[in-house]
């Protein structure tokens, strides 16, 4: 069976805290928590549950939090549940109704859910959060010049920038050599290949994470 909380039931006085006053409306949590597209990327679960039989679920919305909060901060499942008992404002985030001390659920779920979404599942959740980004302008728009080269509109970066980087990378023009190899191809010319680049896993500030 399953069990979800829609977004509209959620707001930030409703949120009980053993303290005197509420949480701070300004804090990233408590903002993205009103951008999150919940009720849609909950509807990416319902296919793949029951809604008659079988134990109810764990609410959906601390599912789909926390799954959030794992990639946001870069963390394992176990480290996840960990961040999650530890601040209040992720509890809020994920849609507690109040300070839990307890781990939401046990690390092992967040395997399965992985494995009940598939890739097709976690493609479609990325898709609509990106569009809900980019309809909210929480994202940077690319445009690509006249040369081909990306820029960001919003970067401040001077015109043609990166561009010398792009060239180097450009094959020599072809050479009239009438050697071949051993499968009887002619010779085209010389690649010219920066040694020193390679793919490093590195966030930069353009990036939708």
């Amino acid at each position: 069976m399953i069990k979800y909380t829609p977004s509209a039931q959620r707001t930030l006085q409703l949120f009980e805290t053993p303290f005197e006053q509420h949480l701070d409306a300004s804090n990233r949590w408590v903002i993205m928590a009103d951008m999150v597209p919940w009720d849609d990327m909950a509807k990416v679960f319902f296919p793949k549950l029951s809604k008659d039989s079988g134990r109810e679920t764990i609410n959906l919305r601390i599912v789909l939090g926390a799954l959030m909060v794992k990639h946001l901060e870069d963390l394992s499942d176990e480290r996840t549940l960990e961040h999650i008992q530890e601040n209040i404002y992720i509890q809020y985030f994920v849609g507690l109704s109040s300070i839990q001390t307890d781990p939401v659920f046990v690390p092992s779920l967040v395997v399965k859910i992985r494995e009940r979404l598939g890739d097709a599942g976690s493609a479609k959740l990325n898709d609509l959060m990106i569009a809900e980004a980019a309809r909210l302008r929480a994202i940077k728009h690319r445009r690509k010049s006249s040369d081909g080269y990306d820029k960001s509109q919003n970067s401040g970066e001077p015109e043609g920038k990166g561009k010398e980087s792009v060239e180097e990378v450009k094959t020599a023009e072809p050479a009239e050599d009438s050697r071949t190899d051993p499968a009887g191809n002619r010779n085209r010319g010389t690649l010219s290949l920066d040694a020193t680049v390679a793919p490093v896993h590195i966030a930069y500030p353009l990036d939708s994470r």
